[in-house]
């Protein structure tokens, strides 16, 4: 099921123009490194991806609840690197101990940086 969530997550990036700058689909939690595009606000992109990502797993005879209501959002400031907060982001597994490199972990990457 994660697969197809990366799968529909890079579609729907590329077409609304949203970069992902980083990405992480935990056991029970997901991490996106993303700006807005001309094409989509973040809320709004967020809103039909999570919107995407039930249906999917209803085909897949999931039932309920997926997602929390709302979500975390952090704003980055001028001070704060953008790589360096997508490196963070990818290496959310191996501190959770799932794996000993981020490399080895399938949910993870960018579609910006060569991480």
């Amino acid at each position: 099921m994660a697969h197809n969530f990366v799968a529909l997550l890079k579609s729907a990036c590329a077409e609304s123009s949203i970069p992902l700058y980083a990405y992480c689909i935990m056991p029970d939690h997901v991490h996106l490194l993303i700006s807005a595009s001309d094409k989509k606000g973040i809320v709004e992109f967020v809103r039909e991806t999570k919107s995407l990502s039930t249906k999917m797993a209803w085909q897949h005879d999931y039932n309920g609840t997926i997602w929390q209501r709302s979500f975390y959002d952090h704003f980055l400031r001028k001070d704060e690197d953008c790589r360096i907060v997508a490196n963070y982001i990818i290496r959310n597994p191996v501190r959770a101990g799932i794996v000993e490199h981020w490399k080895d972990y399938p949910f993870c990457g960018s579609l910006v940086y060569e991480l």
